[in-house]
Protein backbone atom coordinates (compact mmCIF):
# COMPACT_ATOMS: atom_id res chain seq x y z
CA UNK A 1 0.00 0.00 0.00
CA UNK A 2 3.01 2.07 -1.04
CA UNK A 3 1.05 5.95 -0.99
CA UNK A 4 2.05 8.39 -4.47
CA UNK A 5 1.32 12.07 -4.30
CA UNK A 6 -0.41 13.84 -6.53
CA UNK A 7 0.46 17.50 -6.35
CA UNK A 8 -0.77 20.45 -6.49
CA UNK A 9 -3.79 18.91 -5.38
CA UNK A 10 -3.35 17.08 -1.52
CA UNK A 11 -4.29 13.98 -3.12
CA UNK A 12 -2.72 10.52 -4.22
CA UNK A 13 -3.40 6.75 -4.77
CA UNK A 14 -1.73 3.85 -3.08
CA UNK A 15 0.09 0.99 -5.43
CA UNK A 16 -0.11 -2.21 -3.76
CA UNK A 17 -2.16 -5.86 -3.52
CA UNK A 18 -5.16 -4.62 -1.88
CA UNK A 19 -6.02 -1.57 -4.07
CA UNK A 20 -5.04 -3.15 -7.13
CA UNK A 21 -6.60 -6.16 -7.23
CA UNK A 22 -9.33 -5.80 -4.21
CA UNK A 23 -10.17 -1.76 -4.89
CA UNK A 24 -9.83 -0.74 -1.43
CA UNK A 25 -10.06 2.52 -1.43
CA UNK A 26 -6.46 4.57 -0.90
CA UNK A 27 -8.08 6.38 1.92
CA UNK A 28 -8.43 3.52 3.78
CA UNK A 29 -5.21 2.53 3.12
CA UNK A 30 -3.85 5.63 3.84
CA UNK A 31 -6.15 6.14 6.91
CA UNK A 32 -4.50 2.28 8.20
CA UNK A 33 -0.81 3.61 7.65
CA UNK A 34 -1.30 6.19 9.72
CA UNK A 35 -2.96 4.62 12.54
CA UNK A 36 0.44 1.63 12.42
CA UNK A 37 2.90 5.02 12.52
CA UNK A 38 0.96 6.04 15.79
CA UNK A 39 0.54 2.57 16.80
CA UNK A 40 4.50 2.13 16.63
CA UNK A 41 5.03 5.09 18.51
CA UNK A 42 2.64 4.48 21.24
CA UNK A 43 4.13 0.69 21.68
CA UNK A 44 7.93 2.55 21.58
CA UNK A 45 6.29 4.74 24.13
CA UNK A 46 5.19 1.88 26.22
CA UNK A 47 8.96 -0.02 26.15
CA UNK A 48 10.59 3.36 27.11
CA UNK A 49 8.26 3.52 30.23
CA UNK A 50 8.00 -0.18 31.08
CA UNK A 51 11.68 -0.29 31.11
CA UNK A 52 11.90 3.08 33.48
CA UNK A 53 9.58 1.36 35.80
CA UNK A 54 11.67 -2.04 36.16
CA UNK A 55 14.41 0.02 37.26
CA UNK A 56 12.45 2.75 39.28
CA UNK A 57 10.99 -0.18 41.59
CA UNK A 58 14.30 -1.35 42.29
CA UNK A 59 15.50 1.70 43.54
CA UNK A 60 11.83 2.91 44.70
CA UNK A 61 12.74 6.35 42.64
CA UNK A 62 10.09 8.44 40.66
CA UNK A 63 7.71 5.03 40.63
CA UNK A 64 4.27 5.48 38.68
CA UNK A 65 1.53 4.29 40.42
CA UNK A 66 0.17 0.78 39.27
CA UNK A 67 -3.75 1.90 38.32
CA UNK A 68 -2.52 4.62 36.19
CA UNK A 69 0.17 2.56 34.99
CA UNK A 70 -2.37 -0.37 34.17
CA UNK A 71 -4.86 2.44 33.07
CA UNK A 72 -2.61 3.30 30.05
CA UNK A 73 -1.45 -0.33 29.15
CA UNK A 74 -5.64 -0.54 28.59
CA UNK A 75 -5.90 2.48 26.73
CA UNK A 76 -2.82 1.19 24.33
CA UNK A 77 -4.99 -0.90 21.70
CA UNK A 78 -7.68 2.34 21.31
CA UNK A 79 -5.21 5.24 20.24
CA UNK A 80 -4.46 3.40 16.76
CA UNK A 81 -8.72 3.03 16.47
CA UNK A 82 -9.43 6.72 17.43
CA UNK A 83 -6.16 7.75 14.53
CA UNK A 84 -7.71 5.71 11.86
CA UNK A 85 -11.47 7.24 12.71
CA UNK A 86 -10.53 10.91 12.83
CA UNK A 87 -8.08 10.42 9.35
CA UNK A 88 -11.05 8.82 8.17
CA UNK A 89 -13.00 11.87 8.59
CA UNK A 90 -10.35 14.41 7.17
CA UNK A 91 -10.79 12.56 3.86
CA UNK A 92 -13.28 13.88 1.00
CA UNK A 93 -16.19 11.38 0.14
CA UNK A 94 -15.11 9.24 -2.94
CA UNK A 95 -17.94 10.42 -5.11
CA UNK A 96 -17.30 14.55 -4.66
CA UNK A 97 -13.52 13.94 -5.62
CA UNK A 98 -14.14 14.11 -9.64
CA UNK A 99 -17.07 17.46 -8.66
CA UNK A 100 -14.13 18.71 -6.84
CA UNK A 101 -11.47 18.38 -9.18
CA UNK A 102 -13.80 19.82 -11.83
CA UNK A 103 -14.76 23.02 -10.08
CA UNK A 104 -11.02 24.28 -8.32
CA UNK A 105 -8.70 22.52 -10.77
CA UNK A 106 -10.41 22.01 -14.23
CA UNK A 107 -6.70 21.70 -16.36
CA UNK A 108 -6.09 18.26 -14.17
CA UNK A 109 -9.41 16.65 -15.04
CA UNK A 110 -9.02 14.78 -17.66
CA UNK A 111 -5.76 13.04 -16.04
CA UNK A 112 -7.85 12.77 -12.50
CA UNK A 113 -10.61 11.77 -14.92
CA UNK A 114 -8.07 8.17 -16.12
CA UNK A 115 -8.05 7.48 -12.42
CA UNK A 116 -10.07 4.63 -10.40
CA UNK A 117 -9.10 4.89 -6.97
CA UNK A 118 -7.26 7.72 -5.23
CA UNK A 119 -8.19 9.95 -2.35
CA UNK A 120 -8.27 14.15 -2.01
CA UNK A 121 -7.88 15.54 1.02
CA UNK A 122 -8.67 19.78 1.47
CA UNK A 123 -8.23 21.87 4.55
CA UNK A 124 -10.86 20.73 6.19
CA UNK A 125 -11.46 20.87 10.43
CA UNK A 126 -10.40 16.67 10.36
CA UNK A 127 -7.29 17.67 8.38
CA UNK A 128 -6.26 20.31 10.35
CA UNK A 129 -6.72 18.29 13.81
CA UNK A 130 -5.25 15.48 12.61
CA UNK A 131 -1.67 17.61 11.57
CA UNK A 132 -2.27 19.34 15.44
CA UNK A 133 -2.63 16.20 17.12
CA UNK A 134 0.45 14.49 15.23
CA UNK A 135 2.68 17.88 15.98
CA UNK A 136 0.98 17.72 19.80
CA UNK A 137 1.82 13.71 19.94
CA UNK A 138 4.93 13.80 18.56
CA UNK A 139 6.33 16.44 21.34
CA UNK A 140 4.87 14.57 23.63
CA UNK A 141 6.64 11.19 23.00
CA UNK A 142 9.58 13.01 22.68
CA UNK A 143 9.07 14.60 26.09
CA UNK A 144 8.51 10.96 27.09
CA UNK A 145 11.84 9.24 25.67
CA UNK A 146 13.78 12.64 27.06
CA UNK A 147 13.04 12.67 30.39
CA UNK A 148 12.58 8.76 31.03
CA UNK A 149 16.16 8.02 28.80
CA UNK A 150 17.67 10.40 31.73
CA UNK A 151 15.77 9.19 34.33
CA UNK A 152 16.66 6.03 33.21
CA UNK A 153 20.68 6.46 33.26
CA UNK A 154 20.41 8.25 36.83
CA UNK A 155 18.74 5.30 38.12
CA UNK A 156 21.81 2.88 36.54
CA UNK A 157 24.47 4.75 38.00
CA UNK A 158 22.45 4.00 41.53
CA UNK A 159 21.38 0.57 41.01
CA UNK A 160 24.53 -0.81 39.76
CA UNK A 161 25.77 -1.59 43.44
CA UNK A 162 22.80 -3.71 44.03
CA UNK A 163 22.19 -6.00 41.73
CA UNK A 164 24.52 -8.43 39.89
CA UNK A 165 27.35 -7.18 37.15
CA UNK A 166 25.55 -9.46 34.52
CA UNK A 167 21.88 -8.12 35.59
CA UNK A 168 23.19 -4.15 35.64
CA UNK A 169 24.81 -4.42 31.83
CA UNK A 170 21.43 -6.42 31.04
CA UNK A 171 19.66 -3.14 31.63
CA UNK A 172 22.35 -1.12 30.54
CA UNK A 173 22.01 -3.13 26.81
CA UNK A 174 18.67 -2.88 26.77
CA UNK A 175 18.30 0.89 27.26
CA UNK A 176 20.47 1.83 24.57
CA UNK A 177 18.69 -0.76 22.56
CA UNK A 178 15.90 1.33 23.14
CA UNK A 179 17.35 4.54 21.96
CA UNK A 180 18.71 3.29 19.35
CA UNK A 181 14.97 2.51 17.99
CA UNK A 182 13.86 5.70 19.19
CA UNK A 183 16.52 7.38 16.61
CA UNK A 184 15.22 4.70 13.61
CA UNK A 185 11.97 5.90 14.37
CA UNK A 186 12.67 9.33 13.90
CA UNK A 187 12.87 7.83 9.59
CA UNK A 188 9.22 6.95 10.20
CA UNK A 189 7.74 9.95 11.30
CA UNK A 190 9.57 12.58 10.20
CA UNK A 191 8.52 12.01 6.34
CA UNK A 192 5.43 12.11 7.19
CA UNK A 193 5.86 15.52 9.40
CA UNK A 194 7.90 17.26 6.63
CA UNK A 195 5.12 15.69 4.01
CA UNK A 196 2.30 17.91 5.78
CA UNK A 197 4.22 20.71 5.82
CA UNK A 198 4.98 20.33 2.15
CA UNK A 199 1.60 20.00 1.47
CA UNK A 200 0.53 23.32 3.52
CA UNK A 201 3.42 24.94 2.24
CA UNK A 202 2.13 24.18 -1.59
CA UNK A 203 6.63 24.08 -2.33
CA UNK A 204 7.27 24.53 -5.86
CA UNK A 205 9.30 21.21 -5.87
CA UNK A 206 6.84 19.74 -4.04
CA UNK A 207 6.84 16.13 -5.96
CA UNK A 208 10.12 15.39 -5.78
CA UNK A 209 10.62 16.65 -2.26
CA UNK A 210 8.21 13.96 -1.26
CA UNK A 211 9.09 11.26 -3.62
CA UNK A 212 12.68 11.71 -1.48
CA UNK A 213 10.38 11.66 1.58
CA UNK A 214 8.82 8.50 0.79
CA UNK A 215 12.25 6.72 -0.19
CA UNK A 216 13.48 7.44 3.55
CA UNK A 217 10.85 6.40 4.55
CA UNK A 218 10.46 2.72 3.08
CA UNK A 219 13.98 2.65 4.62
CA UNK A 220 12.63 2.41 8.00
CA UNK A 221 12.08 -1.42 8.20
CA UNK A 222 15.32 -2.46 6.85
CA UNK A 223 17.56 0.29 8.98
CA UNK A 224 14.95 -0.70 11.96
CA UNK A 225 15.68 -4.65 11.73
CA UNK A 226 19.35 -4.19 11.26
CA UNK A 227 19.85 -1.77 14.24
CA UNK A 228 17.47 -4.32 16.50
CA UNK A 229 20.08 -7.27 15.55
CA UNK A 230 23.21 -4.85 16.43
CA UNK A 231 22.03 -3.19 19.41
CA UNK A 232 20.36 -6.66 21.10
CA UNK A 233 22.44 -8.72 22.47
CA UNK A 234 19.90 -12.04 22.26
CA UNK A 235 19.24 -11.33 18.22
CA UNK A 236 22.73 -10.55 17.41
CA UNK A 237 23.69 -13.93 18.96
CA UNK A 238 21.60 -15.21 17.25
CA UNK A 239 21.72 -14.17 13.92
CA UNK A 240 25.24 -14.60 14.64
CA UNK A 241 24.96 -18.30 15.23
CA UNK A 242 23.04 -18.75 12.03
CA UNK A 243 25.14 -17.16 9.93
CA UNK A 244 28.36 -18.99 11.20
CA UNK A 245 25.93 -22.18 11.39
CA UNK A 246 25.43 -21.75 7.51
CA UNK A 247 28.73 -21.17 7.07
CA UNK A 248 29.53 -24.54 8.57
CA UNK A 249 27.02 -26.67 6.86
CA UNK A 250 28.30 -25.05 3.55
CA UNK A 251 31.86 -25.77 4.00
CA UNK A 252 31.18 -29.65 5.46
CA UNK A 253 28.74 -29.86 2.30
CA UNK A 254 31.58 -28.51 -0.64
CA UNK A 255 34.02 -30.98 0.88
Amino acid sequence: MEPIPLFPIISGYCAGFLAQYFDVWSHYLMAFMVAIMSAQMEWLVYCFMKKHQILAKIMSWHVCPEKLFNFGQMAIPFLPVLVYVAFCKAGMPRDQQMDYVRENYIQYYSNYSKLTNFAIYSLNFWFILMAIVAFVGGMFCGLVFIISTWDMFQILRGVQRKISTTNFKKHQAAVKSLLAQFSVTSLCLLPPFLFVLVIMSEFRYAQVTVQLLLAVFSMHSSVNAVVLVLTTPPFRNFVLRLVFGFGQFYNVAVL
